[in-house]
């Protein structure tokens, strides 16, 4: 298989791309989607953010990517009012911590079995 100049920027890109494009090797048929498009919209050139429009499903593999790898591993949010998350009960202006990595995981140490 020939290799593109997007296949070929993709091997200096930061960890960040690592991250995306090492799953896909799993999944070739995704990958040939994905370069296919690749190389039919952009003719060679580096992607820009406004060239998303046109790659539907470049951003469909970016934004699987995004929840299966997130790129921070907590997010902090205030609550600006009192409301019930998952059984418990959050007051307002509580600080509440996510963890997106356990979503996608479903470990025992990240979802515990709740006891009803």
């Amino acid at each position: 298989m020939r290799q593109s100049p997007c296949r070929r920027r993709a091997r200096d890109h930061c960890d960040r791309a690592h991250l995306d494009i090492l799953p896909l090797s799993k999944h070739p048929q995704i990958l040939q989607r994905l370069h296919s498009e690749l190389d039919t919209e952009l003719l060679g050139r580096a992607p820009t953010a406004e060239d998303l429009v046109r790659l539907p499903y470049t951003l469909l593999v970016l934004k699987e990517s995004m929840r299966l790898y997130p790129p921070v591993w907590t997010i902090a949010r205030h609550a600006v009012e009192a409301h019930e998350l998952g059984g418990v009960r959050v007051h307002k202006g509580s600080f509440v911590l996510h963890q997106p990595l356990c979503d996608t995981t479903a470990s025992p140490t990240c979802l515990p079995t709740r006891k009803s």
